[in-house]
């Protein structure tokens, strides 16, 4: 047996009526190696996120995972809660001066725009 395995050990030296106890403490846990790992995944991990999100530009619609490209003028809902949707709402247009290049992969985003063309409702 391994001094490791050993549980206390009690000397008695009959002499001197002396008693020493001798106590092996191990600690079994994780392995820093494996602390170490599992910090540079997580590190990694938040780098790809913040990537995502911010280099890449994430997405308009706020649902983690779609397409930027894919935008919520097409559904038939009032995205942004103004009143209209989409045709009917700016936010929808390319050139929303003229009412000019309605595009169904933008996204309806400012509810105070959102008055309907001259002779339209």
């Amino acid at each position: 047996m391994s001094k490791k395995d050993e549980g206390p050990s009690l000397k008695i030296d009959s002499a001197s009526d002396k008693v020493t106890v001798e106590v092996v403490h191990t600690t079994k846990g994780v392995p820093l190696q494996g602390l170490i790992a599992l910090g540079m995944i997580l590190i990694f991990t938040a780098g790809m996120a913040y990537y995502y999100v911010n280099i890449e530009g994430g997405n308009d619609s706020g649902n983690f995972g779609e397409s930027s490209t894919k935008g919520n003028c097409g559904d038939g809902i009032d995205n942004d809660g103004g009143g209209t949707s989409d045709r009917e709402d700016i936010d929808c247009y390319s050139n929303p001066e003229l009412w000019k290049g309605y595009d169904s992969n933008r996204n309806e985003v400012d509810p105070e725009n959102d008055d309907p063309p001259e002779g339209e409702s």
